[in-house]
């Protein structure tokens, strides 16, 4: 067994988050580096879809994520939310409003040459 060094202050935020937790410290250290990387232990590393790696998330984040109805919160303000469908062709037909920050910083750049 390898043993790893890190900063006190970040191990006592390991030991404060596994004891409010109630699980040891490498378990919750494994499953931080799960999250960073999950396909590192696999030999023929394969891209989740975006509906794998969404439940991938939610299963390793558990009960730190706070639930969030967003169909709820829209009607209450008085808003009709779009449904999925309606939401992916608004996104896929929205026009490009301008090129990238990057680009216009480098044209801007260009610009102040000359």
């Amino acid at each position: 067994m390898a043993t790893l060094t890190i900063p006190d202050k970040l191990f006592e935020r390991l030991q404060a988050a596994a004891a409010n937790q109630q699980r040891p410290v490498d378990v919750l250290l494994s499953e931080a580096i799960e999250l960073v990387d999950p396909r590192i232990d696999s030999k023929n590393p394969v891209p989740l879809d975006r509906d794998a790696e969404m439940q991938r998330l939610r299963a390793a984040l558990g009960a730190s994520l706070v639930p969030f109805n967003a169909h709820s919160f829209l009607t209450k303000l008085g808003i009709e939310p779009m449904t999925e469908g309606e939401l992916d062709r608004a996104m896929q037909e929205r026009s490009i409003i301008g090129r990238s920050l990057s680009e216009t910083i480098i044209q801007m750049r260009d610009e102040e040459r000359y």
